[in-house]
């Protein structure tokens, strides 16, 4: 009875994995191995920042195994980071909170005088 138990329990985790994997695929969009110009900022932000890797230094052959790595987490929403889903849209995001946050500090100084 307990192994019985225990592949019941195996077998729900499984559906349990694949179903997170379902919800999250392609919530950021989808991106073929073949449209590498679209998102080459994005990959060579991935490349050099999470894998620590120079992207000109890369062989074809290398470039082309990393870009099939960086799809699939991208497709499947696995990215360590959001701004490698939209690197422009993140830098935009990134300089309106530094607007914010200085436009806050200088009208605290203003009025402290």
């Amino acid at each position: 009875k307990d192994k019985g138990k225990k592949k019941k329990k195996d077998k729900d985790k499984d559906r349990d994995h694949r179903s997170n994997l379902n919800d999250q695929c392609g919530s950021r969009g989808f991106i073929r191995v073949g449209e590498k110009f679209q998102k080459q900022d994005e990959f060579r932000c991935w490349l050099s920042e999470h894998k620590s890797i120079d992207y000109g230094m890369l062989g074809m052959k290398e470039r082309d195994e990393l870009w099939s790595e960086f799809v699939e987490d991208f497709n499947t929403a696995t990215l360590p980071h959001d701004k490698y889903y939209n690197l422009q849209e993140w830098e935009q995001k990134l300089a309106r909170k530094k607007s914010q946050k200085l436009a806050k500090l200088h009208k605290k100084a203003k009025s402290s005088k």
